[in-house]
């Protein structure tokens, strides 16, 4: 008896997707989606608010949507071209390339029927090509990857802004924090001195831990009076790894 109810509960769900299509096409569906982004690049917060699922606004942080879009270039929208559209578990995905300013890139646009109004429930940037799975560096490799994000670390101590570390990051790590919360994270070594003392010369390093292009180094140094120890979170972003995460800690020696 399972597999029977299984297959009308499944039938029941696509029959209510249809007949929420009844009154939809993929030109309204494609119009929906294009005034959303047209509201971001105008920054009507309201409008797009209003457009999204209760799904999605569930869990949502305002300001890291914001700096989503803003990374990617979804609010500075230009011109969208459509592409497939097709009926999934739940909704309808939409995919399109997106055009910005400065770029343009796939999206793809998933939405969910809620009251008899399709809102939309994710959307999505893909990438241009596929992004190849990185070679785990050697260990010399590591070291001047390593060092050069602690040089950029410690020039943002000396300079009480995260900002050179930040700007290097990857996309996701900009993201999920922004400059103010990165710099706030890391105030109590402003001002401490010069910050490239502690981190001067070759960085003492565990082995590092490859995995689905993300890379994880932990290690430090004993220089300058103190003891320094990292562990740096790194992302592939193209040919690069970029810095997704920081946990850095440096205390005297004496202590």
């Amino acid at each position: 008896m399972k597999k029977p109810l299984k297959l009308l509960a499944l039938s029941i769900a696509t029959w209510v997707i249809c007949t929420n299509l009844a009154w939809s096409n993929n030109a309204e569906l494609e119009g929906i989606a294009k005034r959303f982004f047209i509201a971001a690049t105008e920054g009507d917060q309201a409008t797009v608010l209003a457009m999204m699922s209760p799904t999605w606004k569930e869990n949502l942080q305002i300001p890291m949507f914001e700096r989503f879009m803003h990374e990617f270039g979804l609010d500075d929208f230009q011109g969208i071209e459509w592409g497939e559209t097709k009926l999934i578990e739940g909704g309808m995905e939409l995919n399109a390339q997106f055009s910005s300013s400065t770029d343009q890139f796939p999206i793809q646009v998933v939405m969910e029927s809620h009251d008899k109004k399709w809102l939309i429930l994710r959307v999505s940037v893909l990438p241009k090509i596929p992004q190849p799975l990185l070679p785990e560096p050697s260990y010399e490799e590591t070291v001047v990857l390593v060092s050069a994000t602690m040089r950029e670390f410690a020039d943002s101590m000396n300079a009480k802004t995260m900002k050179t570390l930040y700007q290097s990051a990857s996309r996701l790590f900009r993201i999920r924090h922004s400059l103010e919360e990165s710099s706030e994270a890391f105030k109590q070594y402003f001002g401490e001195g010069d910050f490239h003392e502690r981190v001067s010369g070759t960085p003492g390093l565990a082995r590092p831990t490859l995995k689905d292009n993300y890379l994880i180094v932990e290690g430090g140094y004993n220089t300058g009076g103190f003891k320094t120890r990292f562990k740096l979170d790194y992302v592939a972003e193209g040919d690069l790894w970029k810095i997704i995460g920081v946990g850095i800690s440096s205390n005297p020696d004496d202590e």
